[in-house]
């Protein structure tokens, strides 16, 4: 009898088992590609993946110990995509498979599988209502991963009303649970799996579609490594797997238009707003304008709701002279600058007002804390209420806007901090993010969101005021492909912390693969560098041989790719 010779990626975190090894599949043992084993490895037994047969035992072949669970993890499309994001964030495959299993071992055998759904390699860009509608017209089983927690509720419940079943799974949830939630996605028919970015590599049986909820929200990528994005699971996903992808949002990112993706929303996407130009008013006059003071007397004497929105952390106000209220910007890079006397993106020097001179200049902006003081002092404090409440004024930041309803009135105090910020995806996150506090703004005469700003000509001013990112889009789009920044090109962050750093025959190698390379920069955490360019797939193919060099020296490494404050 010929023996059953299997490869089996360990579970070790190293580019060194990335082709596994082969071992002898005794004729007791049922298993199959996704199948998780226990194998002897040097002087242990670990845990490991099936990923393929081989044709002959190479000689001293050991055997599987054993079978763990009674159903694989993943199939033959499911390992594909493993592998491409393997070698898309320069992971060990390891580390990807795990992400793709259940915290504890699923014990059902799957009945037969039905077809594949066919490939249908076109995205498309919807608003949530029409997500819905899709999915509850569909046959095929679903997945809808969104950005946080509180979302999973709300959005499953939006979805019940569809009369398919739901099947909703927090982050927080006891792996139990998870492995459960994960049972019945890959055995059971007519479902939607809700989650967060844990459930996008869920083998879900009979996928019909995959859909990212608010694509453009920060929490979809993973900050530690590998730094994965849901919207790139999902898309890789589609094209290997078949299900239809849809992508929700006010507002579509780059990523998302520049593959070709219909945007079935037409018209306006979001209600009036009245721009507040904060040049028109003399200094002096403090964070919140005339007009943005009238508004909030008017909403407490009507008793209505408003927001009042600043940022959500790290919190860097606009500046703008005293002297000719030009904004304060960096001459090097343009971007908005802070009180430092050096710019936040390229270190350039920043001194006198570039405009007229002057060295005086004046916040437009301000923090949670004092925002609230500001207003409490201007309406009385009783009218400051907490997010989410009926009437009143609540003063919020990003991390609030899951808890709110419909409002009368919204107010963007400092537009400004937002579009200038120091990073390439600055203009395109600001139009996002402003764009869905216009969202809450319900409809009626009055009801507005106000942007106050000292560019009020900018053109993600004019996208917010308009109600249409179409233009912007497309001059964004041709900036970013001139540059090389994605979509358009590659860029990668790396961070080394402990012993090590990128030796100058490493720098070289890499640039001989076509990439620029930058740095080091040093940071509070130890060295890093960026590594820019069109297309860096050699280059992530010799930055493995860094990483095990590093790691196995004992230094920390992260690994971000495409990243998002750069």
């Amino acid at each position: 009898m010929t023996a059953r010779v299997v490869r089996v990626v360990p579970d070790v975190s190293t580019f060194a088992v990335d082709d596994g090894f082969s071992y002898l599949l005794p004729d007791a043992l049922d298993a199959d590609v996704g199948s998780i084993v226990r194998v002897p490895l040097g002087g242990r037994t670990v845990r490991g993946w099936i990923v393929g047969r081989d044709a002959q035992p190479p000689e001293g072949a050991r055997e599987v110990r054993r079978v763990s669970g009674s159903m694989p993890v993943f199939g033959p499309a499911q390992l594909g995509v493993a592998r491409w994001l393997a070698q898309h964030y320069v992971a060990p495959l390891a580390t990807v498979l795990r992400s793709f299993t259940p915290p504890n071992l699923p014990t059902r055998v799957p009945r037969e599988e039905s077809p594949l759904v066919p490939i249908r390699t076109r995205q498309h860009f919807v608003d949530g209502r029409e997500a819905i509608e899709e999915l509850g017209s569909g046959a095929h089983n679903a997945l809808v991963v969104v950005p946080t927690a509180a979302e999973v509720d709300a959005v499953a419940g939006r979805l019940a009303a569809t009369g398919r079943r739901i099947v909703p799974v927090g982050p927080d949830d006891p792996a139990k649970a998870v492995t459960k939630a994960w049972s019945v996605a890959r055995l059971e028919d007519d479902l939607i799996v809700v989650g967060t970015g844990r459930v996008a590599t869920w083998w879900v049986r009979d996928l019909g579609a995959v859909v990212l909820w608010d694509e453009q929200r920060r929490s979809h990528k993973e900050r530690q490594s590998p730094t994965f994005h849901s919207r790139t699971i999902l898309s890789q996903r589609s094209r290997a797997e078949g299900p239809r992808m849809l992508t929700t949002g006010a507002v579509p990112s780059l990523d998302v238009t520049s593959i070709g993706t219909p945007v079935s929303a037409t018209g306006r996407r979001w209600g009036r707003v009245e721009v507040v130009d904060r040049f028109e008013e003399p200094p002096g006059r403090g964070v919140l304008s005339d007009r943005v003071k009238a508004a909030l007397h008017h909403i407490v004497n009507e008793g209505g709701s408003a927001i009042v929105f600043t940022h959500r952390r790290g919190y860097a106000p606009a500046f703008r002279c005293v002297a000719c209220r030009a904004l304060r910007r960096c001459p090097g890079c343009g971007t908005a600058a802070t009180s430092a006397a050096i710019c936040r993106r390229c270190g350039a020097r920043l001194e006198a007002c570039a405009d007229c001179g002057g060295g005086s200049f004046e916040p437009l902006g301000a923090g949670e804390g004092r925002l609230r003081d500001l207003v409490a002092r201007l309406v009385g404090a009783e009218h400051v209420v907490e997010p989410g409440e009926a009437r009143g004024i609540a003063i919020v930041t990003e991390r609030d806007l899951v808890r709110l309803g419909s409002v009368d009135l919204a107010i963007v105090i400092d537009a400004d901090a937002l579009i200038l910020g120091p990073h390439f995806r600055s203009s395109e996150s600001a139009l996002a993010l402003l764009a869905r506090v216009a969202s809450f703004v319900r409809g009626g005469s009055g009801s507005r969101l106000m942007v106050q700003t000292a560019e009020p000509d900018h053109e993600v001013i004019d996208a917010l005021r308009t109600g249409d990112p179409s233009a912007f889009l497309t001059a964004e789009s041709a900036r970013r492909e001139a540059a090389g920044y994605p979509p358009f090109g590659d860029l990668i962050a790396l961070e080394i912390r402990g012993e090590g750093d990128l030796l100058d025959e490493e720098r070289s190698a890499l640039q001989g693969h076509g990439a620029l390379v930058f740095g080091p920069l040093s940071v509070s955490s130890g060295t890093r560098w960026l590594i820019q360019g069109r297309d860096l797939g050699a280059a992530k193919r010799a930055l493995r041989g860094v990483l095990r060099r590093l790691r196995d020296g004992g230094a920390a490494v992260r690994v971000d790719v495409d990243p998002l404050d750069v």
